[in-house]
């Protein structure tokens, strides 16, 4: 043997039950330079006399220990690591097995590649009787290919977020001699045993000397049983509570933690070419409810940058000076449970947020059967129970003393931030009826999740009330006049009050700040019947008097609004060539579609497949009364093509339908008519699943690095989704034209899609935009689930997009189906870290807005952001300093004043300046501190020729550049007209000193 390569397959014994079949899969292997060592830590003879039967059949050296007395996991690995002599470790462990190809592949990628210090595969889950089960968050792979993950990067992550995507032990392989230096301290940090998080211990020790190698092959099956040590941490998680804090405290003192804002991001490589690493926000990955899941003192340094600045607050006071005052609000505290401490929490934090901007009158129901509470100032106790709190609400409102009010449980507690915004936004728009604002849920300790709702979406409220009928701010006025509170719904009194709104003055005047405003705790989510009932009040009073509402799980509803009549339905199927997803997608609607009246439209965009040609002129002799084929007269674009068969179509809705698609459910026309014959409803789009059973489409949102971006695509088609977004009916700016259900007289009311800016791509878009410009609504529902088979499509060519932008700018820069506060750089939910960018308070802009990006904020604070920030002190001007450029979304919203750029002026800078100087009227600035004489400033650029070139092109951009020495100016004349001289000087604080 070659002691060079040897690996020793260390398997820690102490269940006989599958340890036959683990140490089969050892035997199995394709490496033929192996060894194995098994540690036994079973009190009895169950594995030696395995051992024993088994040892002849090995093809390799098999070296038992026996334990004498049980030393656990760690020391029990610990062991075997110590009597292994291969310079290689392949942890089995006694309820795993391994693939053949698994040690051989993983040696490989260690071999020869010291920056490697820890290798895995991904692994596939199995049961106790050896049945694979489906993949779960952690075992999915998330990149397209084998990657290199930069080791030190990742443990920060870890640190905050110990999850086991690498794998369990089973899974990965090291080199002996680092884990041999570990001693009996193997999965302890510091001296502590990390129990239940032994294994992160051990992967963070190694990854803080190198990096992960991690493939997308699965090399290991994980077995999972109730009698694992990580089930028994799931079934009863106080257990676990320990080891966690430990591993949370250590980690932090050992100083692995970076800031909370990019300790999300990950250098990560293809293994094809390790040197090419980039970021990659792996947090956002792993966290399905990306901003859900963070621990309390995550929430508590966010809610803390969001706060007005010293320089801030004495315009704020005088904004509500100049409109005579804020608000007039009055909280209603139910407190019904008579406990103490959760009342004084609601107190104390209404005292602490609300008396600074809008003092308010503060009203505490309590029920005498559980005593009387400590009398608090300025707070009047009203005794009540939960039959009659209505009544007693209604009461309250007689109350002349406040204009606005709202509801809140003891316990719950206001947050800062969002009672500023609630204020200033109910001033700027004396027309609102009611506010509602994002929330944070306390869920278990120690975590707490983010709720970011999007702006008010009728179809969500009804649909999901206990996402969106929470803790709003009422007009007192407008409450009364929609008839107060009805105690015929004592569990449902904001959604019935909300609803009674609704039927009273439409959808107007229901707003939403982007702010958290309640921390509360969350309830188990049961049915409420008093929700089914007002939900189907409201549908009787909206004349849908045969509508059902449907629990489809609890306290998620599907309502059928009961139409009378069956419209035709024209379904228009556009195809070049694609002749097999043709026929699967028409074979599929005429065999499972219950619905009766439909006709299909195949709109051939001129195939010369011979097999294409050859099935539709099948189709066509057919003669069939239900399925046409138009034939286009030449190649036309896909909006050509939709317009034209739209003019054929005799249906009273069309359903634009891609030929990717297959048709899954019978009721699937009828869920989309559901909607469809709404009055109020222009657009209604379905639920896409991909061939992998995930999340193709379930709506689109504006502005994410793209123009249209589908949300949430990628997860599990099981998932609910982000605060059950994925299975509950919603509105959103978009659907995809994939299934795009619109009334025909709409349809050409509009002029059909657009044949000039977007006649191949983002047509689907700006005709959802079109509708929802004429007030009506766009409706994503899941109750219509079809496969969508997509082919990869390239993004939008740069001049549709632009185009698009162009249009659509204040669409993209705030998307009602999303939220301020998400990224506008990621594929799905995410926090938005930048609170630079998420956090104006002044939403009336007393100050100009300056957005500055310094190449280096560590060495230019005396050039450009020590000086903007000494202008912010006294409100000069407000400035933004971040040091990457924004999205166009991003620009939209904050609408700089002035745009000053100290960044390289890289290819990708150039295309960003050139699209935001088509969309921006901010006046652009650019500071030359030094004339770039390398190719250091430009990434890429080979000569000092393309450096010139770059330089050139960047600054015809600008209005103007800014320079610190004459003759730099003199360098730079001929490349712009207007170059100022802005020589570097000490700050001030410097003047008095002396050699």
């Amino acid at each position: 043997m070659n002691a060079s390569r040897l690996v020793s397959i260390v398997i820690p014994a102490y269940k006989p039950l599958y340890f036959e079949v683990a140490l089969r899969s050892a035997f199995a292997q394709d490496y033929d330079q192996l060894e194995i060592v098994i540690c036994d830590d079973c009190r009895d003879d169950g594995i030696v006399d395995l051992v024993e039967k088994l040892t002849p059949q090995s093809p390799w050296p098999i070296r038992y220990y026996r334990n004498e007395h049980p030393l656990g996991e760690a020391l029990n690995v610990a062991r075997g690591i110590r009597e292994a002599r291969g310079q290689y470790i392949k942890f089995l462990y006694d309820d795993d097995l391994l693939e053949p190809d698994c040690v051989s592949t993983l040696v490989a990628l260690l071999h020869g590649h010291p920056d490697i210090t820890l290798a895995a595969g991904t692994r596939r889950l199995f049961d106790e009787q050896g049945e694979l089960l489906p993949d779960n968050l952690l075992t999915y792979f998330p990149f397209e290919d084998d990657v290199v993950i930069h080791g030190p990067e990742l443990v920060a992550l870890l640190s905050e977020l110990p999850l086991t995507f690498m794998g369990e032990p089973s899974a990965v392989m090291c080199r002996r001699d680092d884990v041999l230096a570990y001693g009996q301290d193997l999965m302890s940090l510091k001296g502590q045993t990390i129990h239940w998080l032994g294994d992160i211990s051990l992967y963070v020790k190694l990854l803080r000397q190198g990096n992960l190698a991690l493939l997308k092959r699965p090399l290991s099956r994980f077995r999972m049983t109730d009698t694992q040590s990580s089930s028994i941490a799931r079934a009863a998680p106080q257990i676990a509570k320990e080891g966690h804090n430990h591993y949370y405290r250590i980690t932090k003192e050992l100083g692995w933690l970076r800031e909370y804002w990019i300790n999300g991001d990950v250098k990560i490589a293809p293994l094809s070419d390790r040197e090419r690493f980039a970021g990659f926000n792996l947090r956002a990955y792993y966290l399905e409810k990306p901003v859900t899941e963070l621990r309390h003192d995550q929430i508590q340094q966010w809610t803390e940058k969001r706060r007005p600045s010293g320089p801030q607050k004495p315009h704020i006071v005088r904004y509500f000076q100049h409109h005579h005052g804020a608000p007039r609000l009055a909280i209603f505290v139910s407190d019904l449970q008579g406990k103490a401490a959760p009342l004084q929490r609601t107190l104390a934090s209404v005292e602490a947020t609300l008396r600074s901007w809008m003092p308010p009158q503060v009203v505490v129901f309590f029920d005498p059967a559980n005593g009387h509470p400590d009398a608090a100032g300025n707070v009047l106790y009203l005794p009540v129970d939960a039959a009659n709190r209505a009544s007693q609400l209604n009461r309250a409102l007689e109350d002349s003393g406040f204009d606005w009010f709202m509801l809140l449980d003891a316990g719950s507690t206001l947050n800062a931030a969002g009672v500023l915004k609630a204020a200033v936004k109910l001033t700027e728009t004396p027309t609102t009826r009611a506010l509602f604002a994002d929330e944070i849920a306390q869920t278990a300790e120690p975590s707490s999740e983010v709720m970011l709702r999007p702006d008010f979406s009728l179809d969500y409220l009804l649909s999901c009330p206990d996402a969106m009928a929470r803790h709003w701010i009422f007009n007192r006025y407008a409450a009364i006049d929609a008839g107060r509170f009805d105690e015929r719904y004592p569990q449902a009194l904001e959604l019935d009050l909300i609803l009674r709104l609704i039927e009273h003055d439409g959808l107007d005047g229901l707003e939403h700040i982007a702010e958290p405003l309640v921390t509360y705790r969350p309830e188990p989510r049961e049915s409420n019947p008093d929700e089914v009932r007002t939900l189907q009040r409201h549908l009787v009073a909206r004349n849908y008097v045969n509508g059902q509402v449907l629990e489809t799980r609890p306290r998620h509803y599907q309502l059928q609004y009961g139409h009378a009549g069956q419209p035709k339905v024209s379904i228009i199927v556009t195809s070049r060539d694609q002749i097999l997803m043709l026929q699967r997608c028409v074979e599929s609607i005429l065999e499972k579609t219950t619905y009766p009246r439909y006709e299909i439209l195949i709109a051939d965009n001129d195939s010369e497949d011979p097999l294409a040609v050859e099935w539709l002129l099948g189709v066509e002799a057919m003669q069939l009364e239900q399925v046409r084929v138009l034939r286009c007269p030449a190649q036309m674009s896909r909006s050509a093509t939709c317009n034209l068969a739209a003019r054929h179509a005799t249906g009273d809705y069309l359903l634009l339908l891609s030929p990717h698609t297959a048709v899954l459910h019978d009721n699937w026309l009828d869920n989309l008519l559901n909607h469809a014959q709404r009055p109020e409803v222009g657009v209604v789009g379905a639920k896409l699943l991909a061939p992998d059973n995930t999340i193709d489409h379930a709506g689109l949102v504006l502005g994410l690095e793209a123009p249209a971006t589908h949300l949430l695509s990628g997860q599990n088609a099981a998932s609910e989704g982000y605060m059950q977004r994925l299975v509950v009916d919603q509105n959103y700016s978009a659907v995809s034209g994939a299934c795009l259900m619109i009334a025909s007289a709409l349809y050409d009311a509009l002029g059909g899609m657009d044949e000039g800016d977007f006649n191949e791509a983002l047509g689907d878009v700006d005709l959802c935009l079109r509708v929802k410009d004429t007030g009506r609504l766009v409706v994503w529902t899941p109750h219509t689930v079809l496969l969508h088979e997509a082919p990869v499509t390239a993004e939008p060519a740069a001049p549709t997009a632009l185009a698009f932008y162009g249009k659509w700018l204040n669409a993209v820069a705030h998307d009602p189906a999303y939220n301020d506060n998400f990224s506008s750089r990621a594929q799905g939910v995410q926090l938005e870290t930048n609170t630079e960018l998420t956090w104006r308070p002044l939403s009336w802009r007393p100050a100009p807005v300056v957005l500055a990006h310094p190449s280096d904020l560590g060495k230019t604070t005396t050039r450009l952001s020590g000086p903007l920030k000494q202008l912010a002190e006294n409100l000069t001007l407000e400035p933004v300093i971040t040091p990457d450029l924004l999205t166009v979304a991003e620009l939209a919203r904050l609408k700089p004043d002035t745009l000053i750029l100290q960044n390289p002026l890289t290819d990708a800078a150039l295309h960003n300046l050139t699209v935001t100087r088509a969309l921006s009227k901010a006046m652009r600035i650019y500071d030359v501190g030094e004339y770039p004489v390398s190719s250091s400033q430009i990434t890429g650029a080979p000569s000092d020729e393309r450096l010139r070139h770059t330089l050139q092109a960047g600054l015809k951009l600008m209005d103007k550049v800014i320079v610190s020495s004459a003759g730099l100016a003199d360098v730079l004349s001929s490349f712009h007209p207007r170059i100022e001289v802005i020589e570097e000087r000490l700050e001030p604080r410097w003047r008095d000193i002396q050699g």
